[in-house]
């Protein structure tokens, strides 16, 4: 059975999220790609997260690790930083063995990487709507069709 998608991440009932290590991409997730600035209901949504007793981790794809860095510390999260890519599992980083009996949850926007990150995580995956730009390049248009034409053959949870 497919999942209904949420609109976008701030739409997303992020109530029920207790004691999780939450995995949260940012391009198309939190914001449109490449961006530098998170509206403000984005904010209070990862706040939410972490109010909750959930360790929230920027796990992102694009290579400027600096901006994930300074989303991050505007947020008060981690920010993975890995050689690795999602879908590989060694993106996420380490973690603490104490943390590894913690449910894990992936919020994303795409199911080839997202979604297949959290499959192979063993995670629950939280498929978001993509928050677009007019200013996205177009490598990142299609790989947001590329994207949309997977779904039709992909099942998440």
């Amino acid at each position: 059975m497919r999942r209904k998608t949420a609109r976008v991440f701030a739409e997303l009932d992020v109530s029920t999220l207790r004691d999780s290590i939450v995995a949260l991409d940012i391009d198309g997730t939190l914001g449109p790609h490449g961006c530098e600035e998170l509206a403000p209901e984005v904010e209070q949504q990862v706040s939410l997260l972490v109010t909750n007793g959930n360790r929230v981790r920027l796990v992102s794809n694009n290579t400027d690790s600096g901006r994930a860095k300074r989303l991050a510390a505007r947020l008060g999260v981690e920010a993975v930083e890995s050689s690795y890519r999602k879908p590989d599992i060694r993106a996420l980083g380490d973690i603490p063995m104490p943390l590894r009996e913690q449910p894990l949850v992936v919020v994303g926007d795409k199911v080839l990487t997202d979604g297949l990150f959290a499959r192979r995580l063993g995670a629950h995956f939280h498929k978001v709507k993509i928050v677009r730009s007019k200013s996205d390049p177009y490598a990142v248009r299609i790989h947001y069709v590329i994207d949309w034409v997977a779904r039709r053959f992909f099942r998440y949870q």
